[in-house]
């Protein structure tokens, strides 16, 4: 079974630790211009993507008080249901099951 249709049925949340994979995600050529397009940074894109999802519990690393704002910005943010979607084609969900990654 997969863990996130399971979790969810359960109401289970996902906590998405360290979600921008030690930035890079937001270093990805794709985000990048999602993001620049949208005027914002890719990991603020990454951030209020995983913030429209209502289980999942985001809980990025913050190792400088500039990576902190721009974190914190991401709050701000409401993706529209377009840039979801657009974000949603960019990056679809693995065709099989994959291993959970591990820091």
């Amino acid at each position: 079974m997969d863990l996130l249709p399971w979790l969810r049925k359960r109401h289970i949340p996902v906590m998405a630790y360290s979600p921008i994979e030690r930035a890079s995600l937001a270093r990805n050529p794709k985000l990048a211009e999602f993001a620049r397009s949208q005027g914002m940074t890719p990991a603020q894109a990454a951030l209020a993507w995983l913030l429209a999802k209502d289980d999942i519990i985001a809980i990025p690393k913050t190792a400088h008080r500039e990576r902190l704002k721009e974190n914190a910005g991401a709050l701000e943010l409401t993706l529209s249901s377009e840039q979801l979607a657009k974000l949603d084609k960019l990056f679809p969900p693995p065709k099989g099951a994959r291993p959970l990654e591990m820091l």
